[in-house]
């Protein structure tokens, strides 16, 4: 036996022998190809540095000659510049004779018409020399003394021109008019001047609490004095309320109320609110009719705008909902035939229950933070309204201790036959996970419905003295809604919601049954615990 392993072992060895000779080969065999690609490779890459090499000094001679095109363009200018001087001088002195020989005889005497033709043709033929000078800029080197001695002829007719049209305008003592000083003005009745025009600009659009810069600068009339006022916009424009007509008569009563601070019909900010000047920016909260009144002492126009104001949103104004329960035990909570507390779903953000917005009255804070607009003079100056919205719902499941599986009563259960105990774990986690679904459920019906507590709070405002009215309304806003989601224990809703979560957990067979549990008396002794059906096992908590 040993020799045969032998023998093997000599045959592996000829075997690697073998392969390893085939290796040296090929390493070979790749060694020389390696070598040829250098071999091809060398004279490229020799091409390729000579390329290069041949861009770079390409280069270089392109920013020379670009060097030499500024240079030469510098000349010309200068060149322009010089021709232009001498045109201006030769136009004086040979203006001068031209007209000295006309003005002496008397059929040159001009009228006024004479010297506003005579004014035509001196501006187009400035326009014509000007046009042919700049055109000229882009001929050849030495092209501007041709075009020098060609503009003579014009040259001359324009000087002649130029200088008998202003010759005769001061004859005629007619000096171009001054510019209007407006703080010199007296405001005098001229049943001359032509009346003025009001123009507000507009119509505008602007977002609840912000900007809008009113613009009546293109009223007609000099040295005008602007003044803006405000009033309601008539009715068929007022603002629309943040709420719909659906929902129960109590949800509209309420809502009617609220709507007091909603940009009523008749709004129209503070009393008296005046600006002044061409330009007016100012802030708006609810929509209102803007009116311009220009003067210029003389004569009086005004013009009407609308702005429009739109609500804000939709993001950040709508009521945020977290659909995922996370699931908590309640802290030192046991079961005993006396006192049966199974579970609760409780709102996630502070762990208590009574309320499905979070965080209960007042919301002021948590829901929603009220803003101020500063804006001296204008209609909502010191005003106070709804700056921003954070309402949200976020919920949690808890449940007894001793429903959790590591509890010693949930282990006494089993060791005694009672595996009922996971049966009764399991409804009162789907029971209390079912009502914060049921909540879930209320609140996207209210948002479809166009009821979004967020919604309605965007467009409430009020005057400055009433800022605590202005948060009891919104509250009260608030609480309608919160009496649908998390109903008074008693009340009809919450009978419906109970009745509700019996119907859906009865489909589930586990839960739709009777079934027995072993917990401890006020002595800690374990009884039997009838549980008549599961389905309708978490009644006894909340």
């Amino acid at each position: 036996q040993a020799e045969a392993q032998v023998a093997a072992l000599h045959a592996e060895q000829r075997d690697g022998e073998i392969k390893l000779t085939q290796l040296i080969e090929q390493g070979a065999v790749a060694q020389a190809e390696i070598q040829k690609l250098k071999t091809t490779l060398a004279p490229m890459q020799a091409e390729l540095d000579q390329v290069r090499a041949n861009a770079r000094q390409a280069a270089e001679k392109l920013k020379q000659a670009l060097a030499e095109v500024r240079k030469e363009s510098e000349r010309l200018r200068a060149e322009v510049a010089g021709l232009s001087d001498r045109r201006d001088k030769d136009f004086e002195e040979l203006g001068g004779a031209v007209a000295d020989a006309g003005l002496q005889a008397p059929e040159l005497a001009p009228d006024q018409e004479s010297v506003a033709a005579a004014a035509g043709s001196q501006a187009a033929l400035q326009q014509q020399f000007d046009d042919s000078l700049a055109a000229s800029n882009s001929t050849p080197k030495g092209t501007m003394l041709k075009f020098a001695a060609l503009m003579s002829v014009s040259a001359f007719a324009l000087a002649g021109a130029g200088y008998a049209a202003n010759q005769a305008i001061q004859a005629l003592n007619q000096p171009p008019p001054e510019a209007v000083d407006c703080t010199r003005m007296t405001y005098d009745v001229d049943p001359e001047k032509p009346p003025v025009e009001a123009d507000p600009g507009g119509p505008y659009k602007v977002v609840r609490g912000e900007q809008a810069m009113l613009d009546g600068s293109k009223s007609k009339g000099i040295c005008l004095q602007y003044t803006w006022t405000f009033s309601a916009v008539p009715k068929e424009e007022a603002d629309k309320p943040g709420h719909s007509d659906k929902g129960s008569a109590e949800d509209q009563s309420v809502f009617e109320a609220v709507d007091q601070l909603a940009c009523p019909e008749g709004t129209t900010g503070n009393p008296g609110a005046r600006k002044t000047g061409p330009q007016a920016p100012t802030n708006f909260l609810c929509s209102l009719k803007v009116t311009l009144t220009v003067t210029d002492g003389n004569s009086t126009d005004s013009a009407d705008v609308l702005v429009k104001v739109q609500p804000r949103g939709p993001k950040g104004w709508k009521t945020s909902i977290k659909k995922k329960q996370k699931e908590a035990p309640i802290p030192a909570s046991k079961l005993v035939t006396a006192m049966l507390q199974f579970g609760q779903n409780v709102c996630a953000l502070d762990t208590t229950g009574g309320h499905a917005l979070h965080a209960g009255k007042s919301w002021q804070g948590e829901g929603y933070g009220v803003d101020t607009i500063a804006d001296p003079d204008g209609p909502f100056d010191r005003w106070w309204y709804i700056g921003s919205s954070s309402l949200k719902i976020e919920r949690k499941v808890l449940f007894n201790e001793d429903l959790g599986k590591k509890s010693a009563l949930y282990r006494h259960n089993l060791e005694n036959a009672h595996p009922d105990i996971e049966i009764l774990r399991q409804s009162v986690l789907a029971h209390e996970r079912l009502h914060g679904e049921i909540i879930f459920e209320k609140m996207e019906k209210i948002q479809q419905e166009g009821n979004d507590p967020a919604k309605i709070i965007e467009t409430l405002s009020a005057s400055e003295e009433k800022q605590d009215t202005l948060i009891e309304w919104t509250d009260v806003a608030i609480a309608q809604i919160e009496g649908h989601l998390y109903p008074g224990r008693g009340s009809d809703e919450y009978i419906q919601v109970h009745e509700d979560l019996k119907q859906r957990l009865s489909k589930n067979r586990n839960f739709d049954r009777a079934g027995e549990v072993l917990i401890p008396d006020t002595e800690g002794v374990y009884q039997p615990y009838p549980i008549a059906n599961f389905a309708a096992a978490g009644e006894n908590a909340e």
